[in-house]
C-alpha cells in the first residue's frame, strides 16, 4: 500500500516545492534547517526532476552512498549533493558560475537528518507535482518523461517503512 498523498506542508521543517513546468522552465524550492535553494531550472542539460526522484529511491533503498542532482539556470548551475550513511543523509548546495566546475567547491549550505526525514520530503514534492501536472502536460514542458515509478516506488517504501 502506496502512501497516499496529503496536505502535510513540510517534514519537521523539510519542503520541496516543484511547480508544474512551464516552457522548458521549473521554479523549484527546497526547504531544510540551514538550506533555501530557490531557483527556475531548465530542462536542459538534466532531467533534474527525474534525477531526484531515482536518488531519493536510491539512497532510501540503498542507505549508504553519495548521489548529486545537478540543477542548471542557464548559466549558473547548481548541484544538491546527497550523503547518506548510518540512516543519516546530508544534503549540501553548491553553485557554479557556469558549466565549468573548479577543483573542488565548498557547499553554500547544507542541512543534515535521518534518511526517512529527507526521503518523505522529497516524495511529499514530487507526489505533489505529479498531482498538479498531468503526465502529458508535464512531458510536454519539461521535455522528460514524468518519473511516475521512482515517485511510486518511493512512496511504497516509504509505507512499509512506518
Amino acid at each position: 500500500m502506496a502512501l497516499q498523498h496529503n496536505p502535510v506542508v513540510s517534514v519537521r521543517g523539510w519542503r520541496l516545492d516543484i511547480a508544474s513546468p512551464e516552457h522548458g522552465t521549473a521554479e523549484v524550492k527546497f526547504e531544510a534547517p540551514g538550506l533555501h535553494f530557490h531557483i527556475w531550472a531548465s530542462y536542459t542539460p538534466f532531467d533534474s526532476i527525474g534525477d531526484l526522484a531515482r536518488t531519493a529511491l536510491l539512497f532510501f533503498l540503498n542507505k549508504d552512498g553519495e548521489r548529486v542532482v545537478a540543477w542548471n539556470t542557464e548559466p549558473v548551475q547548481y548541484e544538491l549533493r546527497f550523503a547518506t550513511a548510518a540512516l543519516r543523509t546530508r544534503v549540501e548546495l553548491h553553485e557554479f558560475a557556469d558549466h565549468r566546475r573548479p577543483g573542488k567547491s565548498e557547499p553554500k549550505a547544507s542541512a543534515e537528518a535521518d534518511t526517512y526525514t529527507v526521503a518523505h520530503t522529497l516524495w511529499l514534492g514530487l507526489n505533489r507535482l505529479q498531482a498538479a501536472a498531468p503526465p502529458e502536460v508535464y512531458e510536454k514542458t519539461w521535455r522528460h518523461p514524468f518519473p511516475t515509478e521512482e515517485v511510486d516506488r518511493l512512496g511504497n517504501c516509504l509505507s512499509l517503512h512506518q
